[in-house]
């Protein structure tokens, strides 16, 4: 499901509602195309126990199939042991309170 928001000022901003109907069809088309690519600017960075970092980015470790998040669990580790892990959907977010895409 694709929420989009839209303000009154942006509204009101439109002329007539074939404008209005522009403006949402181009931000549901933005927003469909952020939900393709994942959103999340974060980096993966493996570190040293020396403190050097080793590598950036292609975790080992599953992510968040809702908002894309590195999960602390590897992708080897077992369903069993983890948290927000849903059978037959995958890494759910370890923590579903503030994922960002899951919030009603």
């Amino acid at each position: 499901m694709i929420t989009i928001t839209v303000s009154e000022k942006e509204i009101l901003s439109r002329p007539n509602y074939y404008e209005l109907g522009e403006f949402i069809n181009r931000r549901y088309h933005q927003e469909k195309e952020l939900l393709k690519s994942n959103r999340d600017e974060h980096f993966v960075l493996q570190i040293a126990e020396d403190g050097r970092v080793t590598a950036i980015g292609d975790s080992q470790n599953d992510q968040c199939v809702i908002c894309g998040k590195i999960s602390p669990y590897s992708k080897s580790e077992h369903i069993d042991k983890r948290v927000g892990y849903v059978e037959g959907a995958g890494q759910g977010c370890f923590q579903p309170s503030i994922c960002e895409k899951h919030k009603h």
